[in-house]
């Protein structure tokens, strides 16, 4: 199973309320939380926050989720934060850490000219031209390996992928 993927694409970052349009469309509800599982209110159901140079869990859910939608959503208005915590572990919810960046893959070589091997194959070698001319990059990372979110990850990946005219490449870590 992929646990960490890339998306890079030539556009600037996306809009969190384009991103739950995107998953919509792959038939995905998702929710925007914070790494210590406390609801950013401005990033929460996908409000107009950008996602430059953001981190945060991406939650989602097959649709029609309607109960899972409404215990997410009270849990979260609410601050429950058990709640949440057992809706990810134990629950339906699927998630994965996303972090979005700026990216120029000149700069990143220069900085990290180790990571030039890795990135230039994590691409077929006729994508490499859209990997070197991305300007943003989306890091998606299913830590919690649980299938259904390695699932939700690609499937979120893909329709990103699509939606920004980027590609989806398998994540190479910087080197340090």
């Amino acid at each position: 199973m992929q646990t960490m993927l890339a998306v890079y694409s030539p556009k600037g970052p996306i809009q969190s309320q384009k991103l739950v349009t995107i998953a919509a469309k792959a038939g995905y509800t998702v929710r925007f939380v914070s790494f210590d599982l406390f609801v950013n209110p401005e990033k929460y159901r996908g409000r107009k926050a950008t996602l430059a140079n953001d981190s945060c869990l991406l939650c989602g859910w097959k649709e029609p989720g309607t109960q899972i939608t409404t215990d997410f959503d009270a849990a979260a208005d609410h601050g429950e934060r058990e709640t949440l915590i057992k809706l990810l572990k134990e629950g339906p919810v699927s998630w994965f850490e996303l972090y979005t960046n700026k990216f120029n893959y000149a700069d990143h070589i220069k900085r990290f000219p180790r990571d030039k091997d890795g990135i230039d194959h994590s691409v077929a070698p006729n994508e490499l031209p859209k990997l070197q001319a991305a300007k943003s990059r989306y890091i998606l990372a299913n830590k919690g390996r649980r299938k259904a979110s390695g699932e939700f990850m690609a499937v979120i990946a893909s329709a990103v992928a699509e939606s920004v005219d980027g590609i989806v490449a398998n994540f190479v870590r910087p080197s340090r």
